[in-house]
């Protein structure tokens, strides 16, 4: 959007707050490309080249509840005018803990990422590329109101603020997690 357009008449009203339920995730490494973003968009029907080894090929599913009735994303600004940036941290819950859950969620560890989540007005945001992944880390967590973990992804400094991945992109998903 050029400078000096009026937002509100460009992007309009309306808003439904919240993450959705579901994230989708894929190591860095198993993206070979990723169309432009126009506009802060990416779109096209095959936005995402996926390798083609055996094991990748695909994004992962991931469900996410509220912590504390709340599933944040939070973007930071760092650096300065002269090298501006962002960090991105989104929080969520994976609900019930399980031996089989914590031997899959314990192998995410130090791998890099390209994440996609939807919000609540159904729109799709990538966080992570093929140059700067995102890591996920995950917390097992069992109190009064939780039986689960506490899944945070996290982009250390990107150059740009989360792109919105439109509605004709297809993402091939794989088994839930």
């Amino acid at each position: 959007m050029a400078a000096g357009k009026n937002i509100r008449k460009t992007c309009g009203l309306g808003n439904a707050a919240g993450i959705s339920n579901v994230l989708w995730f894929t190591k860095k490494n198993e993206v070979t490309a990723i169309t432009a973003a126009s506009s802060g968009v990416i779109s096209g029907a095959s936005a995402f080249t996926m390798a083609s080894s055996p094991t990748a090929g695909s994004f992962n599913a991931m469900d996410l509840s509220p912590i504390n009735s709340k599933k944040t994303l939070e973007v930071a600004p760092v650096g300065d005018a002269d090298s501006p940036g962002w960090t991105v941290t989104l929080t969520g819950f994976h609900p019930k803990l399980e031996g089989a859950k914590s031997e899959i969620l314990t192998s995410l560890a130090g791998c890099e990422y390209i994440v996609v989540f939807q919000d609540k007005n159904k729109k799709r945001w990538l966080i992570g590329d093929i140059v700067d992944g995102a890591y996920i880390t995950v917390k097992p967590m069992i109190n009064d109101g939780s039986n689960g973990y506490e899944v945070t992804v996290t982009l250390e400094v990107s150059n740009h603020l989360p792109y919105e991945v439109a509605e004709n992109v297809s993402l091939t998903v794989a088994a839930d997690v």
